[in-house]
């Protein structure tokens, strides 16, 4: 039996964000992963596209004017249930927690480039399980010592 047309096509990712030059950065790290990349920077655009061409992951900003990237999310997994949706913004817990709820994995926008490529290659639950409340550890100093670090305590005179 001959392959159909649609198993030699690339699967697509649909980015969307208001800056156009946040859209052109990640662009790279999509069809690195194999996607081809549907860039986009209306709410509006989005939403008929993923009517449209039904992608297979949609990442998008959180803020997108008077909607947001939840909304997106609800589209996406409603037209489709098996799309992968990341949605991106500054430390928001409250909206983070939204997100989650929407079924979609939530990044914070320094970590979307160095996430993206994982997110879009790697086996991922169902739902977004971690705890956006919970502050990142290894940002924070923690103290304690090494055993390399020996040399610089004092000693002691009775030794």
């Amino acid at each position: 039996m001959a392959p159909t047309l649609a198993a030699h096509q690339p699967r697509s990712a649909l980015v969307v964000d208001a800056d156009p030059i946040f859209v052109s950065d990640l662009a790279p790290i999509v069809t690195a992963s194999g996607f081809r990349v549907l860039p986009l920077s209306d709410f509006t655009a989005a939403r008929h596209e993923l009517y449209a061409c039904r992608p297979e992951v949609l990442v998008a900003n959180l803020r997108l004017g008077a909607f947001n990237g939840i909304h997106l999310a609800y589209l996406a997994k409603i037209n489709n249930p098996e799309t992968r949706a990341m949605i991106y913004g500054e430390d928001d817990r409250i909206l983070a927690g939204e997100v989650q709820s929407a079924g979609a994995f939530y990044e914070r926008t320094a970590f979307v480039r160095y996430a993206l490529a994982a997110f879009l290659r790697a086996p991922l639950p169902d739902r977004d399980r971690r705890a956006i409340h919970v502050t990142d550890r290894r940002q924070l100093f923690r103290g304690g010592r090494r055993t390399t670090d020996l040399h610089i305590l004092p000693t002691s005179a009775a030794t």
